[in-house]
């Protein structure tokens, strides 16, 4: 499905989830592609606005600075090739990176933390004259220096980073056309390669079952959800639905994942279905349908119970209440994006 194809990548990110320095759960979402809003989730109000006049912020992350103490909101800008480090209490700009890439979008930017120094990883798909060139770089915020990140140099649409407690190692991570790659950023090496059967096919995203006995990958391209063997490395499930694609996972329990799809015949009408994984015709639509594709699915726990927020960049928002794999629309912000 090729409708949306390079702007979907570009603009995966439509919102940012997390739960801020004073308990809040909170919520940054891109409203009409450039304001940026802060919502509190629980109360169900905006509590800021920032206007963005000229270019459009295409990926939203959180971090917890446990050193100062607050709460840093990274936002990459892919036209620009901008980066800013703002404190989410009042917005203000701590470090502004320009041209990071010297060239080519910035697709996907996430924090990476070690002995409490600060990275920012980026993504840079460069179009040549010839061929179009990617690569990974890091930030080093204490140092200001930017520098690449070995074999790394491919079509990277989605990065991230995973703690695994078992290895003692935070990984990066990348989502590629036709695979995962998990990279060992002390070693500066690939720590494992993981490998769909459709090279062509763009993963746009990732998560980690470390519920079962085996711990598993679970990624999603517009065809299948795929299923790896986290330790070996092999592919052990490939999950499809149809006519349809799926826009973005969310791990509900160990049996059950929750996922955006758009039939291909209704195309960009947009619903969340749940799939319990053990079973793998088993599939329950959620009544919450959306007017373009889904992006993005969070699920957290509140003293209220359990929220599911999903939405896409050119979509509302919804907020579904989970009680027992029973959901209900709790909420629905509109235009937002």
């Amino acid at each position: 499905m090729n409708h949306d194809g390079y702007m979907f990548h570009q603009f995966k990110t439509c919102f940012c989830v997390f739960k801020s320095l004073d308990g809040i759960w909170n919520m940054i979402y891109i409203k009409q592609s450039k304001d940026l809003i802060c919502y509190n989730i629980i109360q169900n109000q905006i509590i800021n606005q920032i206007i963005k006049d000229k270019y459009q912020p295409n990926d939203i992350r959180h971090h917890l600075d446990t050193q100062l103490k607050r709460d840093l909101i990274l936002i990459s800008y892919a036209e620009s090739n901008e980066i800013e480090v703002c404190n989410f209490k009042n917005f203000q700009i701590i470090i502004k990176i320009n041209h990071i890439n010297n060239g080519g979008f910035l697709f996907s930017a996430c924090f990476y933390n070690d002995n409490n120094n600060i990275y920012i990883i980026t993504s840079d798909n460069k179009v040549t004259n010839i061929h179009q060139t990617e690569c990974m770089k890091v930030f080093d915020l204490k140092k200001n220096k930017i520098k690449e990140i070995p074999n790394s140099n491919e079509d990277t649409f989605y990065i991230d980073t995973y703690y695994d407690s078992k290895l003692d190692n935070n990984f990066l991570v990348s989502c590629n056309s036709g695979h995962i790659n998990f990279y060992d950023f002390k070693k500066n090496s690939l720590f494992k390669k993981y490998e769909s059967d459709c090279s062509y096919s763009k993963i746009r995203d990732y998560l980690i079952n470390d519920k079962e006995d085996n711990k598993v990958l679970i990624g999603s391209n517009y065809y299948s959800i795929l299923i790896w063997d986290f330790y070996g490395g092999e592919l052990i499930k490939k999950i499809g639905y149809g006519n349809k694609d799926f826009y973005g996972i969310c791990l509900l329990n160990k049996n059950y994942l929750l996922t955006g799809v758009v039939d291909k015949n209704h195309y960009p009408n947009s619903y969340p279905i749940l799939i319990e994984l053990t079973n793998k015709k088993n599939f329950k639509k959620i009544k919450a349908d959306l007017d373009k594709p889904i992006s993005c699915i969070k699920s957290i726990d509140t003293e209220n119970g359990k929220l599911i927020i999903c939405g896409g960049r050119w979509s509302d928002i919804i907020i579904l209440e989970n009680k027992e794999l029973e959901f209900k629309v709790k909420t629905i912000i509109e235009q937002a994006a």
